[in-house]
């Protein structure tokens, strides 16, 4: 694999926004970095294989993918909290090719900050409990976020990379054999900017395993994080490839379903690996006030933070330019896919959504004889 920067700590440090932040100033100092989210690879339900089995199984396939486009390091923002566990997350990978990083804060910060991250706060005095869980031996180097900012923090990470690649080699290639199957089923949902797909594509993927159905769920843009910008059609090509390859590695733990949010051109060429026999698309359309709607409710922060959303803080012109960018693809019938069965979302939520899509496919199993599990 690539050189590894495992950014590690508990919940509400921080780990996601100083990654993610890191690899944009690797890129201008003229390093292309990748950045990847473990909790995006540990989406699974019903399956046999662990948490940290899932995020291991998955690294090698986005390694292939990011070093395909160029990548020199890869950015991991994941739990981690000993040298056994740092070992099952990257088997095979030598020790020397990996850079723990360890960002501490003190418990009222820990707790202040999943409060106001605004989900799971119930999961504030489990944070504090997990640091101390943390083996203070296992960084390379440690960072205290209470009184730093994020770019502070990337600034003071950023420099012990530069030096630390000097004398790191470009890890070992990624085996050429390796060809990702497809799950049994897939179901895809994708639409304009700013119709909720994420929030609609876990949605679906938390009503799919409630039903009992053993399921994972990805989306798209948490798969294609670069330092350095690709043009749209370069950057379609990367989350293509990573999709699938996660998508794979989620079938292969025991996910007979897989749900897949993303931009249009991603998810038309996955139907294309795939068919129309194992994959379902749903466009998810929305009326121009309601695309305005929430475009500008996300610019003021609210719901769940996805990285890489560069909606939030939008103001003026901008929010504006993003609205009517939003719309234009809503109109762009160019951008549907064919195959795609379309849902209009203009006064359902997220939980209306994925009830919608998944009495379609109970409809579409039952006129087949088939009924859909957990039904």
């Amino acid at each position: 694999m690539l050189p590894v920067v495992w950014i590690l700590g508990t919940s509400g440090v921080g780990k996601s926004t100083v990654g993610y932040r890191l690899i944009r100033d690797l890129g201008l100092a003229g390093v292309e970095a990748a950045f990847v989210d473990a909790d995006q690879l540990r989406l699974a339900h019903g399956v046999q294989a662990s948490e940290t089995e899932l995020i291991a199984s998955a690294l090698p396939g986005l390694d292939r993918g990011f070093r395909a486009a160029g990548a020199r390091v890869l950015v991991v923002a994941g739990l981690a909290d000993s040298r056994a566990h740092l070992k099952a997350l990257l088997p095979g990978v030598p020790r020397a090719e990996v850079l723990a990083v360890h960002l501490v804060a003190s418990p009222e910060t820990i707790r202040e900050r999943v409060r106001q991250r605004g989900w799971r706060v119930d999961l504030a005095d489990e944070a504090v409990r997990y640091a101390d869980r943390i083996d203070p031996g296992l960084a390379d180097l440690r960072l205290e976020t209470g009184q730093q900012s994020p770019s502070d923090l990337s600034a003071a990470i950023r420099d012990t990379i530069l030096a630390w690649l000097e004398n790191t080699p470009n890890g070992a290639q990624s085996p050429a054999e390796y060809s990702p199957s497809a799950p049994g089923r897939i179901i895809m949902l994708t639409g304009p900017g700013g119709a909720g797909l994420s929030t609609a594509g876990f949605q679906l993927f938390s009503t799919l395993a409630r039903g009992g159905e053993p399921v994972g769920y990805l989306d798209t843009k948490q798969v294609g994080f670069l330092a350095i910008e690709r043009d749209e059609a370069a950057l379609a090509s990367l989350r293509t490839a990573n999709a699938h390859a996660l998508a794979s590695s989620l079938a292969e733990n025991g996910a007979r379903t897989v749900v897949i949010s993303g931009e249009p051109g991603v998810i038309a060429r996955l139907h294309g690996l795939y068919g129309a026999d194992a994959a379902f698309i749903f466009w998810l359309h929305a009326s121009p006030d309601a695309l305005a709607d929430r475009i500008t409710r996300r610019s003021r922060g609210d719901g769940p933070k996805i990285q890489g959303d560069d909606r939030i803080g939008l103001t003026a012109q901008a929010l504006d330019q993003a609205i009517a960018a939003a719309i234009g693809e809503s109109r762009n019938l160019s951008l549907r896919p064919q195959a795609a069965r379309v849902i209009d979302t203009t006064a359902m939520n997220a939980a209306e959504v994925a009830g919608a899509v998944r009495d379609a496919l109970s409809a579409k199993r039952e006129s087949a004889g088939s009924p859909l599990p957990g039904g």
